[in-house]
């Protein structure tokens, strides 16, 4: 999952992995390995059930997982120093707006929460407007969409808000902070 951060992998590949030399581990123990290993490293991975981000591992998923590895994908999200300083400076704008909650633990999903739950409660028109700059309608758009924390705070925000693709860990985040 590390070497592939980019995309989700199926866990039916960690399963083949698992079941292939030098670990040949029989078919009845990979789910409860893998349940073991999802809540062991449940703030370092996404976790996704036919495509779609779950916030929390149900006890569907895991019936599901025991039946269907292959529609079940685990993404590794280890944060960086600038995916740290993205959700620090994200969880300051979100602190400065609402007071609903505040975000001690920055995890992407609290902080995408947070983030579509104060657009979700503007006010009707400033959903709709259209007088607003390019990079507001661009982020309101996304806002939106979001279905994917991870996608959208490090892959979506980030390629609306530069002109040019530029890795992840070279981008201004204060930049991108500031427009936000």
């Amino acid at each position: 999952l590390e070497s592939n951060k980019s995309s989700a992998v199926q866990l039916g590949e960690i399963y083949a992995r698992w079941r292939a030399v030098p670990f040949g581990v029989a078919e009845g123990l990979m789910p409860i390995l893998a349940v073991s290993f999802l809540l062991l490293h449940s703030k370092s991975i996404a976790f996704y059930r036919d495509g779609l981000f779950r916030s929390e591992i149900s006890d569907l998923d895991v019936d599901i997982l025991t039946k269907d590895a292959d529609s079940i994908q685990l993404r590794w999200m280890g944060l960086t120093g600038n995916s740290k300083k993205l959700l620090s400076g994200l969880a300051d704008i979100i602190q400065s707006v609402s007071s609903r909650r505040k975000l001690i633990h920055l995890q992407p999903i609290d902080v995408a929460r947070e983030l579509v739950a104060i657009h979700d409660t503007l006010p009707g028109w400033t959903r709709r407007t259209q007088n607003l700059s390019a990079n507001t309608l661009k982020i309101r758009r996304l806002l939106n969409q979001a279905k994917d924390p991870n996608k959208f705070l490090f892959g979506d925000l980030p390629s609306v808000l530069q002109q040019e693709a530029v890795e992840f860990e070279n981008l201004n985040i204060d930049q991108m902070v500031a427009t936000i």
